[in-house]
């Protein structure tokens, strides 16, 4: 089964560091953790990164040979200076072999949650000259099923902006699910370009999370006003362009393989909603596909504006 688009460029100030070696003299000793980098818009993105120290044989069993990968993640947490350490002087990293995984588990309160981490192999620090012809931003390009088109809305009301739920295909079948949104000037666009629920789709964009702190007057009857503080937190994937594939054979996926990819994913949400499974996983199925067993390809419905139902 072929994995579909599924990739992420990151270009960042270094604001922490989060690598840490575990197992320390065991055969499973490995470094793993996260590194968080800005960029432009002061979005922080936490990309995260995982390296067994020695290398496996072809049956999956370690060898003595130490891992390319361990070296190079022990330099990032010798070498690499963040924020947090010198703000004067933090690097800048780019990310490379980078992409989106699943992140689903139950909450507090028993609910089952589902979204995406980011992960990379690479984490390259720029020169100066790279510095000043490289853009500090965040990027995606995705494919993949569409599961859903809906419009947004907060609190009850709709925002403009349009929500799209697309199946990407990743490593022996895992679905990741991902939840994409339309910007409003680009609503009117995607509604003629002929995307639909059970076809497939092409999209590229930029990441965004952000958190702003917004002051608040809360006017009184009498006296003085209540004036606090509150956090804005803006976290999406924007889509800013895209394209309809068509049908399965697009991905290079039939739909009994699709199929047996949404069983495995229901499978393992029904473990981690059940206690039986308790790590975040990558490879589960979307619990809310509104196909059921399969997304059957329709005709594309919507002659104008998808959204506006």
């Amino acid at each position: 089964m072929e994995r579909t688009a599924n990739k992420l460029s990151i270009v960042g100030v270094l604001v922490k560091k989060g690598l840490e070696i575990r197992n320390v003299g065991e055969d499973k000793e490995c470094i793993s953790g996260s590194l968080v980098l800005r960029t432009d818009d002061g979005s922080e993105h936490e990309v995260n990164y995982f390296a067994n120290k020695y290398k496996k044989d072809e049956n999956g069993n370690f060898t003595s040979e130490i891992s390319k990968m361990y070296t190079g993640y022990e330099t990032i947490i010798s070498d690499y200076i963040s924020l947090e350490m010198d703000k004067d002087n933090a690097d800048v990293i780019k990310t490379g072999s980078t992409e989106l995984t699943a992140n689903d588990f139950k909450n507090k309160e028993g609910n089952l949650i589902s979204t995406n981490k980011i992960r990379a192999n690479f984490a390259n620090r720029l020169s100066d000259q790279e510095r000043e012809i490289t853009p500090k931003a965040a990027t995606f390009e995705v494919s993949g099923v569409i599961t859903k088109i809906q419009p947004e809305m907060i609190k009850d009301e709709a925002t403009g902006n349009g929500i799209v739920m697309l199946d990407v295909i990743g490593y022996n079948g895992t679905i990741i699910p991902v939840k994409l949104t339309i910007p409003s000037n680009l609503v009117d666009g995607f509604g003629k370009a002929g995307f639909y629920e059970g076809g497939t789709g092409k999209f590229t964009g930029n990441i965004i999370n952000t958190k702003t702190i917004e002051t608040v007057v809360e006017k009184q009857a009498f006296g003085e006003d209540k004036v606090y503080e509150t956090t804005k937190t803006v976290k999406r994937y924007e889509v800013r362009g895209g394209s309809p594939l068509g049908g399965f054979e697009s991905l290079k996926i039939t739909q009994e393989e699709y199929s047996a990819a949404q069983s495995k994913r229901r499978l393992k949400l029904d473990e981690i909603k059940n206690g039986t499974n308790n790590s975040n996983t990558n490879n589960v199925n979307n619990m809310n596909n509104p196909f059921g067993q399969a997304a059957q390809p329709q005709v594309n419905p919507f002659s104008s504006n998808p959204f506006a139902r």
